[in-house]
């Protein structure tokens, strides 16, 4: 009897095999590859070149164009990580014993109904509720929401209240007034002036002053002065938000600016101002350590004593003359309409001060949570593809995507700020859906998925190059 031999020189493989971008195999599997098999043929040698071992090995492997670690269904664009995502999660239409139904409506729009199973958990043990959908919806619905789901170009119905936070009614008449009054709120300031020039003029006449007075009385200056404020209060939550964005948009940088490191800034919140103040130019950082305010002047020795939320805030408006629309014009490129921000500000607050208005709107009016595992969603038009459009959402886990402790249904509030969907935690390499596959290790653009029923893996990679 005679031996078919497999010939491969083992340090060449092993070199090889070493290159192949983190291609880990196991003892066995090396194994297998370089020792000889017995088979009852013929005494003929086959030699297999190292590309066909390569190869062999390289099948093993699912390569993709990207792999970021980003497996949030709510914001995941790259290849790798959509099929992460797809392997280890579950879309509603596809859950056992749970039900996505439509049904049609006499006025001539189309409601959703989402029913999840009992007993569902996430792979890491969390149950799965209806809340989890509601985050999910709210994320995918907010109007600063950019990422590549295209649900909310569906007409969910109420969304442009929500989006305001009144009522259409309320949104029509205030808003109406708002565009009356605005004028980089100060309009009050320019009749004023037009009186006291009537006044000071020469000749002097007494109609025109009377018209400028009476247009001076007829001007709601409260209002003028919550549209001033509203602009103000726009301004200051932008300064919050800068702080926040800085410490992520400028992390490498951070050293080199100012001598700390990122973890060394976000032990207070005067250490991430002063880096957010030195980023955006708004104050120096001396040699000695001493932040400089670059228009006040004001310093902080940065050791007993740290720039404020207000000292940010303060800079920022003697930076620009007070005017939040020059400011805007200049700092909030891309970033909305700060008079569009202020206007809802104002139409709120005036709309909640109508007696019994009940105008406020702080949920969306098509999206009802019906229970603990069922709820409504209502399009404004009769379309069915609104079923299939439901049926693909992902339920994204608001306990690993979501804000820490801001969700509260029952008070308006959905896991993140409305408005700044771009607050919600960076989380890489976790995914706990519900699907065949469990993600048991992410590092480095490599994935090693394993199948929960034949503990099968699947090992994914970003291609080199």
């Amino acid at each position: 009897m005679k031996m078919k031999l497999k010939i491969i020189s083992l340090l060449l493989c092993l070199s090889l095999l070493s290159g192949l971008g983190g291609c880990a195999l196991t003892k066995d599997e090396v194994m297998s590859l370089v020792a000889p098999t017995h088979e009852e043929e013929s005494g003929e040698v086959e030699t297999v070149t190292p590309t066909e071992v390569v190869e062999e090995v390289r099948e093993k492997i699912e390569y993709y164009s990207a792999l970021s670690g980003v497996f949030n269904p709510l914001t995941a664009e790259a290849d790798g990580d959509l099929e992460v995502i797809s392997s280890t999660s579950l879309p509603l239409g596809q859950m056992d014993s749970g039900t996505v139904t439509g049904a049609e409506n006499e006025d001539g729009s189309f409601t959703v109904t989402v029913e999840l199973p009992g007993g569902l958990r996430y792979s890491d043990g969390q149950s799965v509720d209806i809340d989890d959908l509601l985050f999910t919806l709210y994320v995918l619905l907010d109007e600063s929401y950019t990422g590549p789901s295209t649900f909310n170009t569906l007409p969910v119905t109420g969304l442009q209240d929500y989006y305001h936070g009144v009522s259409g009614e309320f949104w029509e008449k205030y808003g109406k007034l708002f565009d009356e009054l605005y004028n980089e709120g100060r309009y009050d300031e320019d009749l004023q002036k037009k009186l006291k020039e009537t006044q000071l003029a020469q000749p002097y006449n007494d109609y025109h002053e009377k018209l400028a007075q009476d247009a001076l009385d007829e001007y709601d200056q409260d209002k003028a002065a919550d549209i001033r404020q509203a602009l103000l209060d726009v301004w200051r939550e932008d300064a919050e938000r800068l702080v926040d964005y800085c410490l992520v948009k400028f992390a490498a940088t951070a050293e080199y600016h100012t001598g700390y490191t990122v973890e060394e800034l976000k032990q207070s919140e005067g250490m991430q101002i002063m880096f957010a103040m030195v980023e955006l130019s708004f104050g120096n950082l001396l040699e000695n350590g001493t932040l400089v305010g670059k228009k006040t002047g004001i310093s902080w020795d940065m050791q007993q004593s740290f720039p404020t939320m207000d000292d940010f805030y303060n800079e920022m408006v003697e930076s620009y003359g007070g005017s939040a629309e020059t400011y805007w014009a200049i700092e909030g490129i891309g970033r909305g309409d700060i008079v569009e921000m202020a206007k809802e500000k104002a139409v709120q607050k005036w709309a909640a001060e109508e007696k019994d208005s009940g105008g406020i709107v702080v949920r969306i009016p098509g999206i009802v949570r019906v229970g603990d595992r069922m709820a409504t969603i209502r399009f404004d038009t009769m379309d069915s593809s609104y079923i299939e459009a439901v049926a693909d959402l992902i339920p994204a886990p608001r306990h690993i995507f979501g804000c820490d402790g801001m969700y509260d249904y029952a008070n308006g509030s959905y896991g993140f700020p409305k408005g700044n969907v771009s607050a919600l935690p960076e989380v890489k390499g976790v995914s706990v859906g519900l699907g065949a596959y469990t993600l048991q290790s992410y590092e480095d653009g490599r994935a090693v998925l394993v199948n929960n029923e034949s503990g099968e893996e699947r090992i994914l990679a970003r291609a080199a190059g």
